[in-house]
């Protein structure tokens, strides 16, 4: 259970960005972790390093002025995020396998070529190992944390909540190789113990390209994301 003053504050956070969102478009468009309730948001300062997800469609068509309304809503409220806006079925039919490409190649789009503060970094981490150990894409962070049940994945939870802050390389470790693919454990070769170099980038852009059960548009919205030519 989290402390009382901390679970008010996630409350108030979550309220905010749904206020934001329903004065713009239908709140019905709202996905990711603010639906799902395992937002990030820092117990130190507030501040949160989750997305604010939505679902474009026919029916509930976003446009990028209603994403800057939205943007400019939670600023005045001194909570400015991120606002995207995806295809509404973009991650619908993405298996298991795809998906955990999927993830290392998000995580990399904030670590490579960027200096991220410590807790942007620790965030990505638990965030990213967590999801790498799914055993369905529908599992959630929560549900991930709880079926494997160690304080390692205890404490990834906790940081992707932003109830802690700190998931070192060990914990990182501990997990992946106890419970991770050969994928994962590629990623914890070369995109946590070591610096993630411009080889491995451009290979796990390339893996992405040729995962079927993602369409093209998803693929070149997160390889763009990653600053580089993977042509």
């Amino acid at each position: 259970m989290l402390p009382m003053k901390y679970a008010k504050l996630r409350s108030e956070r979550l309220e905010l960005v749904r206020h934001a969102v329903s004065k713009v478009v239908d709140i019905k468009c709202l996905r990711g972790s603010w639906v799902a309730q395992d937002f990030h948001v820092s117990r130190i300062d507030g501040s949160s390093f989750s997305d604010v997800d939505l679902a474009s469609s026919d029916k509930y068509p976003i446009s990028d002025s209603a994403r800057n309304r939205i943007y400019d809503t939670l600023t005045k409220h001194g909570f400015p995020l991120r606002v995207s806006a995806h295809r509404e079925d973009s991650l619908a039919l993405v298996s298991v396998i795809d998906a955990r490409i999927l993830k290392i190649c998000e995580y990399l789009s904030k670590i490579y070529n960027r200096d991220p503060n410590a807790d942007c970094l620790n965030y990505w981490r638990a965030k990213t190992v967590l999801l790498l150990l799914q055993n369905s894409t529908t599992e959630g962070c929560e549900a991930i944390s709880n079926r494997i049940g160690t304080p390692d994945s205890r404490a990834a939870f906790a940081v992707k909540l932003g109830e802690q802050s700190v998931f070192d390389k060990e914990r990182a470790a501990r997990l992946i190789n106890s419970f991770g693919s050969e994928v994962a454990r590629e990623f914890l070769k070369r995109g946590i113990e070591t610096e993630p170099e411009t080889a491995y980038v451009l290979e796990t852009a390339s893996r992405l390209q040729q995962c079927s059960s993602i369409n093209s548009w998803l693929q070149s919205y997160v390889i763009a994301k990653m600053g580089i030519d993977a042509s």
